[in-house]
């Protein structure tokens, strides 16, 4: 047998290893364990027990877990962070973007609610000129926000946030993620997620005469696209004095003014940023509305969830 036969042979061999492992790992993670099973023997020809299914999932998404001990202890190390800044960066991110969001899921004890940041840059696909989100990395958490912090501070400094040359975070306005952002990255471009920050001009438009609908809700848009904030806050103001016992207005009202410099979107799309949040929505809803609400028990223990290797490396676009 010759050599080159063997070689091609373990190549092989290891690559049917890894790509059987990877397609257990990935149906784990996406789906049901039972769901897992019926994919990979309908896709794969192969019988899967949900156990081995469920085994390999729980000894990545551990492994995952001891990674980011390590990065978190480092991350709180003075001596490391000194010597990292005195040490030249390899390459430093142009511009690196965060995201982050939160979604319920149900667990033994109740509802608790999943945290996650998504670490991602911008860069063509398929040799298109469009801008998109590219080499995205998902981290989550059942942490309360101040052990989240951590986790986010963490993860940053290993893609490297503090030596990215502009910092870019887009997000819905969700209190806890703002003062979690302007805490560890102070610095940092905010922007409001556009879908969210239209979501509310939607439902009030709903309270309107059927008559001026379409063309109040067209106008603010068109004004909140251009960054005019305060045309918006006008405008809302307008309603209110029609609605004075309307409290959607007046909390879209409070809502439109903490987030003023956040809405400059104008500005944004000018210097070439995203205004969407898309990269960390989609993980929300394929980590947590499809994969541990999917669950015909009362609940998760929090030891599944926090072994689940949500937490992973996407090295292509999306």
């Amino acid at each position: 047998v010759s050599a080159r036969w063997l070689s091609n042979f373990f190549i092989c061999s290891a690559s049917s290893f890894f790509i059987a492992s990877a397609s257990v790992l990935v149906a784990g993670v996406t789906v049901s364990f039972e769901e897992a099973q019926r994919h990979i023997q309908e896709y794969l020809r192969v019988d899967v027990s949900v156990n081995t299914i469920r085994a390999e999932t729980q000894r990545i998404g551990n492994l995952q877990v001891e990674r980011e001990k390590q990065w978190m202890a480092k991350s709180q190390n003075l001596t490391y962070l000194q010597q990292r800044e005195r040490e030249p960066a390899p390459t430093r991110p142009k511009r690196l973007y965060g995201s982050l969001d939160g979604a319920f899921v149900p667990l033994e004890e109740g509802w608790k609610e999943e945290k996650t940041i998504c670490w991602y840059e911008a860069g063509q696909r398929y040799g298109s000129s469009e801008l998109r989100a590219v080499n995205l990395n998902y981290y989550t958490s059942l942490e309360e926000a101040s052990g989240f912090g951590e986790l986010v501070w963490a993860t940053g400094l290993h893609h490297r946030v503090d030596q990215a040359e502009e910092l870019v975070f887009v997000c819905d306005a969700a209190t806890w993620i703002w003062k979690m952002v302007e805490h560890y990255f102070p610095n940092a471009v905010q922007i409001v997620d556009w879908y969210h920050a239209c979501q509310r001009l939607h439902a009030i438009a709903e309270t309107l005469a059927e008559q001026e609908r379409g063309t109040w809700l067209n106008q603010v848009k068109t004004a909140l696209w251009e960054g005019e904030v305060q045309e918006v806050i006008q405008r809302l103001q307008q309603a209110l004095n029609k609605h004075p016992s309307c409290e959607l207005i007046q909390s879209a009202i409070t809502y439109y003014e903490n987030n003023q410099t956040r809405m400059a979107y104008a500005q944004f799309r000018k210097q070439g940023y995203f205004i969407g949040s898309g990269t960390v929505e989609s993980a929300c809803k394929q980590i947590v509305s499809l994969r541990l609400k999917d669950t015909s028990s009362s609940g998760w223990r929090r030891l599944g969830c926090a072994g689940d290797p949500s937490n992973a490396q996407d090295d292509g676009s999306a």
